[in-house]
């Protein structure tokens, strides 16, 4: 988020970026990834103050792996293992521990796709059902069509 305004930049811009987000991140079918470097303060972060402030208890923390892990080669199993330890150490996130990491944002994410299928499904699958009873009725129509016939110049000329 732009917090400053640089060169040109209106004066409100940090208003006009924080309204434009909470258009997005206030729908019901919105996902957000906050995401803070882990050299900062968490309570200094922007998007985490959105995000508790839109959803205060649909969050999901999670350590990825720094650029010192990965130039080291630390596999996805040891990073992983690394965050659960994390979780269950730390006194602000020790009793949140089960519903925090990778494994249970997955989980998470997983269940939230399967129900957002499940009930779009039935929707789609009716309206697909309509477009092909119109585009079936459509054909229907074409099957004796005659390019000479004077009426079916006139209504495509009309059309």
């Amino acid at each position: 988020m732009t917090k400053v305004p640089v060169g040109d930049q209106p004066a409100d811009i940090e208003s006009q970026i924080r309204e434009m987000l909470m258009q997005f991140v206030t729908k019901e079918n919105c996902l957000m990834l906050a995401v803070s470097p882990a050299n900062s303060d968490l309570a200094n972060s922007d998007a985490l103050k959105i995000a508790k402030e839109v959803d205060p208890q649909g969050y999901i923390g999670v350590v990825n792996r720094s650029q010192k892990d990965i130039d080291g080669r630390k596999d996805i199993n040891a990073a992983i293992a690394a965050e659960r330890k994390f979780f269950l150490s730390h006194p602000a996130y020790r009793h949140l521990a089960e519903r925090m990491g990778t494994p249970y944002l997955q989980k998470v994410l997983n269940q939230q796709l399967t129900n957002h299928i499940r009930d779009t499904l039935p929707a789609l699958r009716a309206k697909l059902q309509s477009q092909l009873l119109s585009i079936e009725k459509e054909v229907e129509e074409y099957k004796n069509f005659r390019p000479d016939d004077p009426s079916r110049k006139t209504k495509a000329l009309l059309q």
